[in-house]
This record gives structure tokens, C-alpha cells and sequence, in this order.
């Protein structure tokens, strides 16, 4: 008697699915990808997707999801921390330079969902651009929020925090694609210092010396690994 193949749980499957769909669209763009591709690539039966999505389109909205569902997450860890440190009265930079780890190592961990997003999701003319748009304009939000924390401390300058979120936006979805995923890769740590660096330099406030203030964080970051170290 023939074994009976075993049968793969929905959500299992379902992921199966997403998978697929992250690999086809990052290779050929969502334009040129189809459905029957996709499952191809799934190893199921044409009829199997149908079961878990409505369309391509369906899919990519979900893997959009995915993406700003995870950033999301990232930021408002940041924010904890960010309000933690001010609270305890700890250096807030050392904070920041953990944030900025965080949000390009998030990239760095899903390549294919990010080049995705960047390359498809925004700025596009498909009828999934508003929700792009909406699920975009949270993330600014709670970075416009932290901005806002900062200033209400004193640790940044009188500016329009608004126009330096969406430069902060606007550096961040660059430095990704060219020094996170793209050929010019560098050490995601090295590079996250780099970024606050510029950003303590380009935002200290009166009074405060930047480059002291950038070698006291990174010497007090420093401090707290081997503190984490040695307690391991």
C-alpha cells in the first residue's frame, strides 16, 4: 500500500507560501512576478494558493505587513530604551548608538523583504501604495516622537523635527541600500556610530562639545559590553 504524504499544517504552509513570494519578488519585481512562479518556487499545486491569498497583490500587501510589523517592533523597543536611559539618568547616546544598531541590523536580517519594501512598495502607482504609505507614515511617527523626547530634554538643538525625521528617514532607507545590502556592504556596528556620530554633530545643542560627547558614549557603550561580558 502506497504511504500517505503527511500532511502540512496551514500556518506552515502558509509561511511556505510567503517565503516563496519574498524570493520571486526580490529576484524579478513585483510586476514581472506571477503567481504560477510563485508556486513553483512553493512546490505546490496551482490551485494551493488560492487556499491562503486572493492574489498576487494579496501576498504583497502581507509581506508589507510583515516588513513594517517588524520595524515597527524595532522602534518602539528604541523608544523604551531611549525613555529608560533618560529616566536612570544613564547616557542617552549610548542608547542611541543600540537604536541605530538595531534599525539597520532589523534590514540586514531580512534582505530580500527589505529590497522589496524600498524597490516596490514606496513611491509606486499600484493600488497597495496607500497602505505603504499608511504603514510608512507610523514608523515616522514614532520617530518623530523620539525626536520630540529628545528635545524636550535638551539633547538636541531648537530645529523643525519634523524635517529631521524625514532626513533621518530619507539617510537611513540610503545608507541600507548601499552600505547594508547593496555592494558597498560595511560593519552594521561600525556604521550605526557613524550615523549617530553625524547626527550628534549635526544636532548637539548650544553649549555641548559633539566630539567629547561622542567619545564619552562610545567609551561608556564599550564599558557596558565587557560589564555583559563578564557577567555571561
Amino acid at each position: 500500500m502506497a504511504q500517505r504524504k503527511k500532511r502540512i499544517p496551514k500556518e506552515q504552509r502558509r509561511t511556505q507560501i510567503l517565503n516563496a513570494a519574498v524570493g520571486v519578488f526580490a529576484e524579478k519585481g513585483y510586476r514581472k512576478s506571477s503567481i504560477t512562479e510563485i508556486n513553483e518556487k512553493a512546490n505546490i499545486a496551482r490551485g494551493t494558493f488560492y487556499l491562503y491569498f486572493e492574489s498576487k497583490q494579496d501576498i504583497f500587501l502581507e509581506l508589507v505587513e510583515s516588513y513594517f510589523g517588524g520595524y515597527a517592533r524595532i522602534l518602539d523597543e528604541n523608544h523604551v530604551r531611549l525613555e529608560k536611559a533618560l529616566r536612570n539618568g544613564t547616557d542617552p547616546l549610548v542608547a542611541q548608538r543600540q537604536n541605530a544598531f538595531n534599525i539597520f541590523q532589523y534590514h540586514a536580517s531580512h534582505p530580500a523583504l527589505t529590497d522589496i519594501v524600498y524597490r516596490e512598495g514606496i513611491g509606486r502607482d499600484e493600488a497597495f501604495t496607500a497602505r505603504v504609505s499608511e504603514l510608512a507614515g507610523l514608523a515616522r511617527a514614532q520617530l518623530i516622537e523620539g525626536f520630540r523626547l529628545m528635545a524636550s530634554k535638551g539633547m538636541i538643538r531648537e530645529c523643525d523635527v519634523e524635517l529631521v525625521t524625514s532626513m533621518t528617514m530619507g539617510a537611513v532607507m540610503s545608507i541600507t541600500s548601499e552600505h547594508i545590502l547593496g555592494e558597498k556592504r560595511k560593519d552594521i556596528q561600525n556604521v550605526a556610530d557613524e550615523f549617530v556620530d553625524m547626527m550628534i554633530r549635526a544636532l548637539a545643542p548650544p553649549g555641548l562639545n559633539s566630539e567629547k560627547a561622542i567619545e564619552l558614549s562610545k567609551q561608556r557603550r564599550n564599558d557596558e559590553r565587557l560589564r555583559a561580558q563578564a557577567g555571561a
